[in-house]
């Protein structure tokens, strides 16, 4: 496969430059939001910013990138679990069941590949669905299918990530191109989301 898929400077250059992009962006519309949501945002771009570096070298600095994206995850999950309205009825347990199940059975699939990383990537994706389950939780004002389609868009692009990367050993670049694709529109969503109402923190 020929073109700018198999550029390296796509990803070694491109990249690194997306969530500074979005920072400035988040930066000048800081005013619509309070601050406390403003500089918890700006350090999940931040550890963004060191896990994207960090999975520029692939397997040489894996854990730190898994580590920094961890913090990211841990950062949305208090933004979002700020406000959330929780109803246990039908919708809210085939959600959950239908997150749980995407979980187990990702875990699943990967698990013979992991060996030694089996525990922190399940802690990982622990998190991911955390997080994806908070922003389905929030309550359904401005913003909210925004930061929601941006959670499952991570979800999705962490999930082809983590199987080119141990099923493939990352040689799909087709992937990779996907992975990222994925990943900038799903930290977009999520910001402008969060941008749209003042109120919510």
């Amino acid at each position: 496969m020929g073109g700018w898929l198999e550029i390296p400077l796509f990803i070694y250059v491109c990249k690194p430059l997306l969530m500074p992009a979005l920072g400035l962006v988040l930066f000048f519309n800081k005013n619509k939001i309070k601050k406390t949501r403003f500089y918890l945002l700006i350090l999940a771009l931040l550890f963004s910013f060191f896990g994207d570096v960090f999975l520029i070298f692939n397997t040489n600095f894996f854990l730190q990138g898994l580590l920094s994206f961890l913090i990211t995850h841990l950062i949305y999950i208090l933004i979002f679990y700020k406000n959330v309205e929780l109803k246990i009825n039908f919708k809210f347990i085939f959600v959950l069941f239908v997150f749980l199940a995407y979980y187990l059975l990702l875990i699943q699939l990967l698990s013979s590949y992991l060996d030694l990383l089996l525990f922190p990537v399940c802690v990982y994706g622990a998190s991911l669905v955390i997080m994806g389950f908070g922003a389905f939780l929030r309550i359904p004002k401005q913003g909210y299918r925004s930061v929601l389609l941006g959670a499952l868009l991570f979800i999705f692009s962490d999930s082809i990530l983590a199987v080119n990367h141990f099923m493939y050993d990352s040689n799909l670049k087709l992937a990779q191109v996907f992975v990222i694709l994925l990943y900038v529109m799903a930290q977009y969503f999520i910001v402008k989301g969060l941008l749209e109402k003042r109120s919510e923190v």
